[in-house]
């Protein structure tokens, strides 16, 4: 017995091909809820500065 480990070759790469297919999506979806959350901490920090300004406009000091 050969102590050679053989390798499995596809003549189309499909393997290839479907894996970077779900890589590509996987780092989509990703990026889209980093995208989801980077516009919900914009929105808090715009509401935190809002209630700051207020307080602000009473005299009230940070």
């Amino acid at each position: 017995m050969s102590d050679t480990i053989r390798l499995a070759r596809t003549e189309t790469y499909e393997h290839t091909i479907s894996g970077l297919l779900k890589k590509r999506a996987d780092l989509f979806n990703e990026a889209e809820r980093i995208r989801d959350r980077m516009a919900e901490i914009k929105n808090d920090i715009g509401a935190l500065d809002r209630v700051l300004g207020t307080l602000v406009s009473f005299g009230l000091q940070y």
